[in-house]
């Protein structure tokens, strides 16, 4: 059975604690890469159906990233292509007909490989924190792979982000103090384009 869906459970990390947050990943996982991404995000719907489609490039390295399911919700299925980066911008025109509320979201990233193929993310925004812990799953495993999660976020002494409205007013409250929204606009793209120049196309 395909694995195509993404497990992931949230928890809100305050700047003071992430040191020590770091600390426990690196003894109790291991560290993987730390990565750096700029995302064009678009957020929809489609026959009732809630989509979070992305382009993204981390470090250097483009893909285009299919979510289905509501936002906030612990069990998305998703689907990525990789994509050259000469596409990049053309995706994200492309995606920008669709009439989707987008942003553009700057993350830094530290990624800890944990045992049975999970991977805790250690995200940093400007300077509001996060921890996403990911599995892939199917219908199958699901329940038993997201007692397993919740036990790793028990193990770090994280408090996960438990209810929809505390999930939408974190994710708003990044929207209005370090994302940036984006129209399409004339304005928009050149500002994107910079962005990727300075930052992180390397080819």
């Amino acid at each position: 059975m395909s694995k195509n869906i993404e497990l992931e459970l949230r928890a809100i990390i305050k700047k003071e604690d992430f040191d020590l947050l770091f600390k426990k990943l690196e003894v109790r996982g291991k560290l993987i890469s730390t990565t750096e991404r700029v995302s064009v995000m678009f957020f929809g719907t489609c026959n009732k159906d809630s989509f979070d489609l992305k382009v993204r490039i981390t470090d250097g390295k483009s893909e285009v990233v299919v979510k289905k399911g509501d936002y906030h919700s612990h069990n998305r299925t998703e689907y990525t292509q990789s994509i050259s980066n000469d596409k990049f911008i053309d995706l994200v025109k492309i995606f920008s007909q669709f009439g989707f509320y987008a942003k553009v979201c700057e993350r830094i990233t530290s990624n800890f490989q944990f045992p049975n193929r999970v991977l805790v993310s250690l995200v940093e925004a400007d300077r509001y924190c996060y921890l996403e812990i990911e599995k892939m799953s199917d219908k199958k495993n699901e329940k038993k792979d997201k007692k397993e999660l919740t036990e790793i976020s028990k193990n770090l002494s994280v408090e996960l982000i438990k209810t929809k409205k505390a999930y939408y007013d974190y994710c708003n409250m990044l929207t209005k103090k370090v994302d940036w929204e984006f129209y399409g606009t004339k304005n928009d793209f050149r500002k994107l384009e910079k962005v990727l120049r300075e930052k992180v196309i390397k080819d």
